[in-house]
């Protein structure tokens, strides 16, 4: 089975912990800096046996909504049958991220500077090599507007049916990867071009709907748009006075002209499930 060398994060997620950093007045000491130099702010690898998670070096500490440690997750596959998942060895490469660093012999601007110019020109996913033959590379760290691998090379992919809340509970047919998931029970789908166009239309239909029992809550569903042979994906959020959309991915063709909608960022379930005997919104 082939393994990445490459971890996946949202950049959504990843600004606001290296925001914090860069902001802190001190920083914590960890054993992998290699000089006096890289005590700074920085982000801090913590790969675990589930996961693997980018926190701030900053003091005082950073914590979430729920008072955890804010963290950033890597989102990758999980092969079910085997339990592996397509990340590097935890022991592959530096874990320590310096934010502000700047080496003018690689031409490489600091990673702050990427992450923030990156979020500006609309990227939405952070690429990081973990090939510790290229932890000295310039281009290590790339921030793009779409993610470009959802699954292994050699994955088989299979004909299945697939719903998910993002679009209304509709249902669509895609190919799948067989074995793989993200989460517990959902599965990596692919979508035909016809098909997305169906979705682009059936969201379309829910919002100009006057029907009060097709009225989603904001952030509760999608919003698609094709741009040429491009997908926008858009969510809404709602901060108690207007309700405005952001575009939070990218998605483009693959070799096959398939369309992973939503890859990494909702999950699709395969229909029916054991506890669904039918296709209410079935299209």
């Amino acid at each position: 089975m082939t393994m990445s060398t490459r971890l996946c994060f949202r950049l959504d997620e990843v600004l606001p912990v290296a925001e914090h950093a860069i902001a802190s007045p001190t920083w914590r000491a960890t054993s992998t800096h290699h000089h006096p130099a890289d005590r700074g702010p920085a982000l801090i690898w913590n790969p675990t046996d589930e996961q693997d998670l980018l926190t701030s070096n900053g003091l005082p500490d950073q914590h979430d909504d729920d008072g955890d440690l804010r963290a950033a997750p890597a989102w990758t596959w999980r092969h079910v049958p085997t339990g592996r998942r397509g990340r590097p060895h935890p022991g592959d490469a530096d874990r320590f991220w310096p934010l502000n660093h700047h080496d003018p012999d690689s031409h490489s601007r600091p990673l702050i500077a990427q992450l923030r110019e990156g979020a500006a020109n609309g990227g939405h996913w952070l690429m990081v090599d973990a090939d510790p033959r290229d932890l000295a590379s310039p281009d290590r760290f790339l921030v793009l507007d779409h993610r470009e691998q959802i699954a292994p090379p050699d994955t088989q992919w299979v004909h299945a049916r697939v719903t998910a809340a993002a679009v209304w509970y509709a249902t669509y047919p895609a190919l799948v990867a067989d074995g793989y998931s993200v989460r517990d029970g959902d599965v990596i789908a692919r979508f035909a071009l016809p098909t997305v166009r169906g979705m682009v239309a059936d969201l379309r239909a829910i919002y100009r709907s006057e029907d009060r029992r097709n009225d989603p809550m904001p952030g509760e569903t999608a919003a698609l748009r094709l741009d040429g042979e491009v997908l926008t994906v858009s969510w809404s959020h709602d901060d108690g006075h207007t309700e405005q959309w952001t575009e939070i991915d990218r998605v483009y063709p693959d070799s096959d002209g398939h369309y992973a909608v939503g890859a990494y960022l909702w999950p699709w379930k395969p229909w029916p499930t054991p506890r669904q005997g039918g296709d209410r919104r079935g299209r």
